[in-house]
């Protein structure tokens, strides 16, 4: 009986700690927020896609180590700087591969984080308490967000980080070339990005917002219509329509933005010079500067879809 009892106690005890690990990992895994989390994602010149089974795939450039992830597991997010590649694992860890010059990956002792993202050469990470934590080039002060408090969603972009809080308004961090951080008046926002010289919100009502000097593309992307999402690069820009076409602006030098036949579009994602869609059916289309095998996607099956 004695044997019976402790053998009893024992069993009671791995399953408590399996269902609070399993708690924790559902916590995660089944976030709910308006945070962005990627499943595919382009870097300079190199594209990473997490697969169903929560492992990753690579192509492109690998000079700093950025495409090494086939060893990853247990991923629910991905993220892209210039030349790394950052993961969200399913407990709420973050793991890192590639360039490390300024710290950018050094993510190894966060914890409880939900959304992740890179502006080139800084990380940010969103906490499930709506705080932030950062690491990286800080030249500007665009990791200087240790003070925000309710935040709901961010992006990055090279010297400058966004953040969205509670009451859909957006905060910022970092160097304001140009005017891309004015942002202290959107309000009722549900989607940021942070570009090169601007950045754009979508409010809860479909409206556009717009942030920087670049008239001409002010004009043109406020005006898109029905669009669920907008996606900056250097010089592009596409926007993916409630229908799952495409919307598109910008320079077109490398054949980037050449997606107007593109349909049952999921998400888009932009590297420098390329463009990557992710289709419903969990497949990738892909145009654009391909230096460096970052369009050779299509063999790439079983994509995650959010």
């Amino acid at each position: 009986m004695k044997i019976l009892k402790k053998f009893s106690a024992l069993f009671i005890a791995v399953l408590l700690v399996v269902s609070v690990f399993s708690a924790c990992s559902s916590k995660y895994e089944n976030y709910s927020g308006i945070a962005e989390r990627k499943t595919v994602s382009a870097g300079y010149y190199h594209t990473v896609a997490l697969k169903e089974d929560g492992t990753v795939a690579a192509v492109g450039d690998n000079s700093f180590g950025q495409c090494e992830v086939g060893e990853w597991k247990d991923i629910i997010a991905i993220e892209t700087g210039a030349y790394y590649t950052l993961g969200l694992k399913k407990d709420g860890t973050v793991v890192a591969a590639g360039d490390n010059d300024f710290g950018q990956c050094d993510v190894e002792a966060w914890q409880d984080i939900v959304a992740i993202t890179s502006g080139g050469y800084h990380t940010v990470g969103l906490k499930s308490d709506g705080t932030l934590v950062a690491c990286g080039y800080n030249m500007y002060g665009e990791c200087d967000v240790g003070g925000a408090e309710n935040i709901e969603a961010i992006s990055a972009h090279f010297g400058y980080t966004l953040a969205i809080n509670k009451d859909g308004k957006v905060l910022s961090a970092g160097n304001n070339e140009k005017g891309r951080m004015d942002t202290a008046s959107f309000t009722g926002v549900k989607y940021i990005d942070a570009g090169r010289e601007y950045s754009v919100a979508i409010k809860k009502d479909g409206t556009v917002l717009f942030a920087g000097e670049n008239e001409e593309m002010k004009n043109t992307l406020t005006s898109w219509k029905d669009v669920n999402k907008i996606i900056l690069s250097f010089d592009h820009v596409i926007g993916i329509k409630n229908d799952g076409t495409l919307l598109f602006a910008g320079n077109n030098n490398f054949g980037q933005c050449d997606v107007s036949g593109w349909n049952e579009i999921e998400d888009v994602t932009l590297g420098c010079y390329h463009t990557v869609g992710l289709k419903e059916d969990g497949t990738l289309v892909s145009v654009g500067q391909n230096k460096s095998g970052e369009c050779e996607v299509q063999n790439i099956s079983g994509i995650k879809i959010k």
